[in-house]
């Protein structure tokens, strides 16, 4: 059974405009979401979304 985990939009970036920029803020946050798969940044709104909690 997959886990599934809800995002929830979190912190609003800027300057961010490339797959390299993304990887980037994923790998910093790694720490703080415990996986980079579970951070979703998006480059067209300028978001990160995190799992809740």
């Amino acid at each position: 059974m997959t886990e599934t985990i809800e995002l929830r939009p979190a912190l609003s970036i800027s300057g961010a405009s490339c797959q390299g920029c993304a990887k980037k803020i994923r790998t910093a946050l790694e720490s703080i979401a415990g996986d980079t798969e579970r951070v979703q940044v998006n480059l067209d709104e300028q978001t990160v979304a995190l799992p809740e909690g």
